[in-house]
């Protein structure tokens, strides 16, 4: 079976109101996390960038990971796709007995 979507393209909120043609950029960032992607994205028509949890999938094309490069040029994003990389960490991780 061919995978429809190879890159993680994901579609852009706002656009798909007003564009009929609307973009699905491939992430500009990601971290993997365990069996899942948090991909950050930046439509290339309307500027909006946004975070999203995938699934992974073998064989398909994974984005770089936040470097320095990346903080430079998108450091919200960039901070977001970190920020949403920790939240799933820290809700995987078991709550700690209480050491009373």
């Amino acid at each position: 079976m061919t995978d429809l979507n190879p890159r993680y393209g994901d579609a852009c909120d706002p656009c798909l109101i007003r564009i009929a043609d609307r973009p699905a950029p491939a992430p500009l960032i990601g971290i993997c996390d365990g069996d899942a992607l948090i991909a950050g994205y930046r439509c290339p028509a309307c500027g909006h960038q946004w975070v999203t949890t995938w699934a992974l999938v073998p064989g398909r094309t994974l984005p770089p990971e936040p470097g320095p490069a990346a903080v430079e040029h998108l450091p919200e994003l960039a901070a977001r796709v970190s920020e949403l990389a920790a939240m799933n960490r820290a809700h995987r991780t078991p709550a700690r007995p209480d050491a009373n």
